[in-house]
């Protein structure tokens, strides 16, 4: 048997929109420790761009295609002789194919669990045959500790990593009109409606602001005849879909979180180590958002309260970049990169124990990882 472990993840679309610096972050680190990884997920510019130095990516045409007889034998016959020791499916939208995978192979299955949503009829039966589930926060650990009855040691709560800039990044030109960014799908039940009336409410004021919509989906069109009906289209942009997202925030002051989330993404989190304010709506499976601490939280979803915490924190500038440089630090402190990556290696480890010995090094805290 080779001298280090072999890992299959199993990642999506879906999963590497909504965390994939954090992905990048975690196959990175395990090449840092020496353990050999795969990544198996649809043939697109996304999962092909994870194929970094040695970590390797298999692909296949759709999640349709690895269900028709023989395709599942030929992905896992792709893997080579060199078969891995374990299956991690990064989200509960990869968990069937993961099982599946790690079944043919005779291996454990984790399965990393980003929101109390992935909780369904069709991930319950995975999940408590997995040998062990990831939960990205303790709200997500909590619910599926007692919805699957499984032991604490069977739910690890490994945060994704993130490298928090050294100074926040809100408000710095006082020439610039504040901007505002939400990142979500322009669904009926995310939040918008609200937040629109709230950008009304303000627009009224002294101060113009300037709203950026980054994401699409059926209610754009409603959406856009509300902007319209409030006079707001010279202050609300509709910014569609854009892959690097994160660019778009070292320009903005304020991130908002107008509903509340039960499928995660690092969007928020994300922000909050840029040096944004994040303002959101009380609830959800996030436990990065505290207010007064970390964030400013608003309830319930109402544009009268949002507007106030808007006015509020575009009142007093040096009051909010207090507050983004303590969400900075909490990132700093509970998200770190080599954090994420020693945890899941123990995990590893105790799961491929019999297997293989993985090699650990203590996690010192690099350079470039320090808050």
């Amino acid at each position: 048997m080779a001298n280090h472990a072999h890992i299959c993840i199993v990642a999506d679309d879906d999963c590497l929109e909504r965390f994939d610096s954090a992905v990048r972050h975690l196959c990175v680190g395990l090449i840092d420790e020496a353990v050999r990884t795969t990544v198996v997920g649809p043939r697109s510019a996304g999962i092909d761009s994870l194929e970094i130095g040695p970590v390797r990516v298999q692909t296949y045409g759709s999640l349709a295609w690895w269900r028709r007889k023989g395709s599942l034998a030929d992905l896992v016959s792709r893997l080579g002789e060199d078969r891995p020791h374990l299956v991690h499916a990064l989200s509960g939208g990869t968990a069937s194919l993961g099982a599946h995978v790690a079944a043919a192979l005779d291996v454990p299955l984790v399965v990393t669990l980003t929101g109390t949503d992935e909780l369904d009829e069709q991930t319950e039966p995975v999940l408590r045959s997995a040998a062990a589930i990831v939960a990205v926060s303790d709200p997500i650990r909590t619910q599926v500790i007692q919805r699957l009855e499984r032991s604490a040691e069977d739910v690890v709560r490994v945060r994704w990593g993130l490298v928090p800039r050294q100074e926040p990044s809100c408000f710095l030109d006082e020439q610039k009109d504040p901007t505002l960014v939400v990142i979500t799908p322009l669904a009926a039940d995310a939040g918008l409606e609200h937040l629109l009336e709230a950008m009304g409410q303000l627009s009224r004021g002294a101060q113009p602001v300037m709203l950026f919509l980054l994401g699409s989906g059926p209610a754009e069109s409603d959406l856009r005849r509300r902007v319209n009906a409030l006079g707001l289209n010279e202050r609300v942009t509709f910014a569609g879909l854009i892959r690097e997202w994160p660019s778009v925030l070292q320009g903005a002051d304020v991130f908002i979180v107008p509903a509340p989330q039960h499928t995660l993404s690092i969007h928020a989190m994300t922000a909050m180590a840029a040096g944004l304010v994040v303002v959101a709506v009380e609830g959800g499976d996030q436990d990065c958002l505290i207010d007064g601490q970390t964030a400013r939280i608003y309830s319930p979803p109402s544009a009268e309260l949002l507007a106030a915490v808007l006015a509020e924190v575009l009142g007093d500038p040096g009051g909010a970049r207090r507050l983004a440089a303590a969400g900075q630090k909490y990132i700093g402190q509970n998200h770190r990169v080599s954090g994420m990556v020693d945890e899941t290696l123990q995990l590893y480890r105790r799961l491929v124990l019999n297997q293989q010995t993985i090699p650990m090094r203590p996690a010192e805290p690099s350079e470039s990882d320090e808050p």
